[in-house]
């Protein structure tokens, strides 16, 4: 509770909230793929296009590696460009996929999915942009706070609304 009154006063609430709407909506999109798997095969399926288990994997996995590896390359955006221009061009290649794979609809391939797949790892990266957005404002003893308010948002909000479903 003593951490909650030393944060009174400084950083910037606003944003905090939006660092934390940001990480929100983009784990959300992140794991886009898990819950629309079954109607992505039944898909492929009235095509024509029945996908091994390999394929299955690897497109549900392909978003959490590419993630993974994209928080390295959006790192070095928000220590080159700042957090907030990192944060729109990884918004904004993640927007683009979508449009990308809505356009295509039912017409869309296999390897166009996994290209999607890649570039909803933009959204799971987000991690990398979010928290020094968010520690920035604030001073160095209560940096850590705020990451941590920040990933038991993150958890409460999106992971959280998953598990309680």
């Amino acid at each position: 509770m003593a951490v909650f009154t030393k944060l009174k006063g400084q950083g910037h609430t606003p944003t905090l909230f939006a660092a934390f709407i940001y990480f929100d909506m983009s784990f959300m999109i992140w794991m886009i793929l898990g819950p629309i798997s079954s109607e992505i095969i039944d898909s492929f399926a009235a095509a024509g296009f029945m996908m091994t288990m390999g394929q299955k994997s690897t497109l549900l996995s392909l978003p959490i590696l590419s993630g993974a590896l994209l928080r390295i390359v959006l790192g070095f955006g928000v220590d080159k460009l700042g957090a907030k221009k990192t944060a729109l061009i990884a918004q904004s290649i993640v927007i683009v996929a979508l449009f990308f794979a809505y356009s295509l609809g039912t017409d869309i391939s296999y390897n166009q999915l996994l290209f999607v797949a890649v570039l909803l790892g933009f959204a799971g990266a987000s991690f990398a942009v979010a928290l020094p957005q968010a520690g920035q404002w604030y001073p160095p003893e209560t940096t850590r706070f705020s990451f941590r308010y920040c990933r038991f948002c993150e958890f409460w909000g999106c992971d959280g609304l998953f598990v309680f479903s």
